[in-house]
């Protein structure tokens, strides 16, 4: 008996280091490797090899205008390769796969449809969400990846909350486990004594992440405790604006912006405090990674951030420099409440979000919406 296919629709792919949703798409690939599925990925634009994905990967050289007769000649030749591949399962992510790759399924015959959900769709104009809702009436269930993603999805997207079903992301542990090795040789490359704490945010430069937040926060902790010390891990549009109030602040030598690195599995050892600033969020993977590395860990009340920490971390308001500082200086003050949390997000991470148990959920996933099709 021929495994069945599932497909993974994807706008484009920057790369292994991009953005949280392509991450936790390679480990659910990773994850369902060697199950009793085939699975294929299709970029609609760009080109990715298949050697980095881990699975079949097709480029497909999708138009960027949908809205379009080439839009619409593209929308064809995607239902008639769909067809002929004989996918059982279509998942989509980003934007415009969740908007054509339903269409292009349903047409296609494919068994059973799935739209992913990873924000809280706070970009989502109400032209777009007329021509999404009609994208929706394709989709068998729409995969949200926390709780509050759900309600957003439900309360923008006018479909019913039972069509929508809640996977959380995963984090593979051992990746992310301290090493002390990382930690010396590179606190000693940023200069930071043993004595330094080091407080770091792993986002990128952008409105919605609140790094800016983090920068003016750091600045009142710094005024107070000149031991600490700030790592910026990311890249985006803010970069030259947040430089400039590095400057201004007169931090160039406390607050480090690093750009986008490939280690960050080590930077995280280098790291004694773990802070996420953002005004919105899906469900963080940054969260879970901090979580891994047994940090003790700040995050703003928004997204899945509550569901990701529970009692475990400290939780303050958005955009609350004030609250935000008043934390970091809490932790940064108290190496025993530090190590008590950091051991705490240990245990929670390892429970709930460890890459086997997920794994489990999405097998139960895809099992149970087949069999739900062939009923």
């Amino acid at each position: 008996m021929t495994a069945p296919r599932v497909l993974f629709l994807i706008d484009e792919v920057e790369g292994l280091a991009a953005g949280g949703t392509e991450r936790q798409l390679f480990q659910t690939i990773d994850a369902l490797s060697g199950s009793e599925f085939q699975v294929e990925l299709a970029v609609l634009r760009g080109s990715f090899g298949s050697d980095s994905a881990g699975c079949p990967v097709h480029n497909l050289d999708f138009p960027r205008k949908l809205a379009s007769l080439d839009g619409l000649r593209a929308l064809i030749r995607l239902r008639n390769w769909l067809r002929f591949r004989r996918f059982k399962i279509v998942h989509t992510f980003f934007t415009d796969a969740n908007l054509v790759g339903p269409i292009a399924a349903k047409l296609a015959g494919v068994t059973a449809i799935v739209g992913g959900r990873r924000n809280l769709n706070h970009w989502m104009s109400p032209r777009f969400a007329r021509f999404q809702r009609i994208s929706n009436m394709f989709v068998d269930v729409l995969l949200a990846n926390s709780e509050m993603v759900k309600e957003a999805v439900y309360r923008t997207e006018g479909i019913r909350a039972s069509k929508i079903e809640v996977i959380y992301n995963a984090i593979d542990i051992g990746r992310f486990q301290r090493n002390l090795q990382s930690r010396v040789r590179l606190r000693q490359e940023f200069g930071f004594a043993d004595d330094h704490v080091v407080i770091g945010n792993v986002a990128n430069l952008r409105v919605i992440k609140g790094v800016p937040d983090f920068l003016e926060a750091a600045a009142i902790v710094a005024g107070t405790n000149p031991n600490c010390r700030f790592i910026q891990v990311g890249e985006g549009e803010l970069r030259q604006t947040i430089e400039a109030r590095i400057d201004e602040l007169g931090l160039q030598n406390t607050f480090h912006l690093l750009g986008r690195r490939n280690d960050v599995p080590d930077l995280l050892s280098a790291f004694d405090i773990g802070v996420l600033t953002s005004h919105a969020e899906g469900f963080s993977n940054s969260i879970l990674e901090y979580m891994a590395a047994e940090l003790p860990v700040v995050v703003t009340d928004v997204g899945g951030n509550r569901e990701a920490l529970g009692e475990t971390g400290i939780i303050v308001a958005s955009r609350d420099v004030g609250a935000i500082s008043s934390a970091l200086q809490r932790l940064a003050s108290d190496p025993e409440l530090r190590q008590t949390m950091g051991t705490l997000v240990s245990q929670r991470v390892r429970e709930l979000f460890a890459a086997d148990t997920i794994r489990e959920r999405w097998l139960y996933f895809y099992r149970s919406l087949l069999q739900s099709k062939s009923n």
